[in-house]
């Protein structure tokens, strides 16, 4: 087990970037503080389905698996909240709501639960500054929701965060000196 390392064998991402935008009419207004406010114990709160990539990370995602909250779209850009997987690969419906607002083409998502709300979000600049010299895969491609975050990717995230807000208790399998358990593919 490599130090603080978010990786599953074979690369595959053991966290994720999961971006909103609070101004498209699709997601009816939604945003971060929004799963603060609407989360219940033992009640699946259930992302919206997004692209075939977002999709396949979905089908990725791992229970315990951690979660940077970022919204974007005109005024948003800022990295808002923590989370953590519930539930991966959670198939949903083309018919009906597939979260607690806004229909759903159909597909893979993921179960959240919330973590922390950041009391200072770090603007997309701070994140930029994160992430020189890597190349993520959420800067990348410009288009879904659910994107994989690898090992220097998650550490970086996490220490931002972490300088700008020391209060946040991040969960202990989400300690730089510890990394989450490992998952074997399917």
């Amino acid at each position: 087990m490599t130090r603080g390392r978010p990786e599953r064998r074979g690369g595959a991402a053991r966290a994720w970037w999961i971006k909103c935008d609070p101004t498209a009419p699709a997601h009816g207004g939604w945003n971060w503080p929004d799963l603060f406010d609407g989360y219940e114990e033992g009640v699946p709160y259930t992302w919206s389905v997004g692209t075939a990539l977002s999709q396949r990370n979905a089908r990725e995602a791992r229970p315990g698996d951690p979660v940077f909250g970022y919204a974007a779209g005109e005024g948003h850009r800022h990295l808002l909240a923590l989370a953590e997987v519930v539930r991966g690969s959670v198939f949903v419906a083309g018919e009906g709501p597939a979260a607690r607002r806004g229909a759903s083409p159909g597909g893979f998502t993921v179960d959240l639960r919330p973590v922390a709300l950041l009391g200072r979000p770090l603007t997309l600049g701070e994140v930029r500054d994160a992430m020189r010299g890597l190349e993520p895969e959420f800067f990348r491609t410009r288009f879904g929701s659910i994107f994989k975050v690898r090992g220097p990717e998650f550490r970086r995230l996490r220490d931002a965060v972490e300088r700008a807000n020391p209060e946040v208790r991040f969960p202990r399998r989400w300690s730089a000196r510890s990394a989450p358990a490992r998952h074997k593919k399917g």
